[in-house]
Formats: structure tokens, sequence, C-alpha cells
């Protein structure tokens, strides 16, 4: 799951910085998914940095994994059509962008 940073992020008279990703980062789940259980959880992990493709040239990325306590609960919107469960040792093998790439990575250190 992924998305931009927007204006309206910014919520009544700005806000911190940290606050900012957090409205964003819950704004584009509320986007992605059509339900989602309680008890999910954000952890940050890391920054992509990347200047080899048009997008890494003028994008941060900041990457969070979120626990979940189940599965169920879980309603993928039209953005994820595609959406499936795949075990952690599986998902290296998928074909992924660059980004998506990057970002199991950094996810895969705290696997080690």
């Amino acid at each position: 799951v992924g998305g931009h940073i927007n204006p309206c992020d910014l919520g009544e008279g700005g806000g911190s910085l940290s606050a900012i990703i957090h409205n964003g980062m819950a704004r584009e789940t509320r986007e992605e998914f059509r339900s989602l259980p309680g008890g999910t959880d954000t952890v940050f992990h890391g920054v992509i940095n990347e200047e080899k493709t048009s997008v890494g040239h003028v994008h941060l990325g900041l990457v969070y994994r979120m626990h979940v306590c189940s599965r169920e609960g879980f309603e993928p919107g039209r953005e994820l059509d595609s959406f499936m469960w795949v075990e952690t040792e599986k998902v290296f093998r998928k074909p992924l962008e660059l980004w998506s790439k990057l970002a199991l990575n950094l996810l895969e250190m705290e696997w080690e």
C-alpha cells in the first residue's frame, strides 16, 4: 500500500511532521481498503531514497509495517483488486517494482 502526502493531511491549522505523515497513512489506508479490523499498529522501518528511476528522482519513501492480529476483517478496495495474503518467504519471489523490493529489503532486516 503506498501513496503521497497531500495538503489535506496537514489537518486543522497544520501540525507536526509526524502527525502529517500519520494522517496521510490513515487516509491512504482508508482509500485502499473498504474495511480494516481493529488492533492494527504501524511501525517505522526506514527511508527509501533511490535516484535510478524517474519516480525516485522526485520522491522520498517512508516505509512502515502494519502489524495485524488477524487476516479477518480486511476488505480491499478497487485499487487493490489483486490483493492477497502471501507468506513472507514467498513474497521475495514475486515480480515486484523497484520501490516494493526496496521496502521489502528494509523489512527483511527485521526478520533476519
